[in-house]
């Protein structure tokens, strides 16, 4: 997502990820927040979501899945 300083938007994740409807979005986000893996968070001039420490744990994970998906997937 982003560091702890700066939440990330909600119009933000929409345009990162633009084949997601604005509905699976916010559905998705709720799950994330029921997971305890975002929290709300104030950002300039609008709500946005910022990773608990939880979601941050995961981190050295999805760096290793990554680094294997560049070696073993097609692009």
């Amino acid at each position: 997502m982003t560091s702890d300083d700066v939440p990330l938007r909600f119009t933000d994740i929409r345009r990162a990820i633009p084949d997601l409807s604005d509905r699976l979005l916010a559905e998705r986000l709720r799950g994330l927040q029921a997971q305890g893996l975002v929290e709300p968070a104030a950002a300039p001039g609008a709500p946005g979501y910022r990773p608990t420490g939880k979601a941050r744990a995961l981190e050295p994970a999805l760096g290793e899945l990554e680094r294997w998906a560049h070696d073993w997937l097609e692009p």
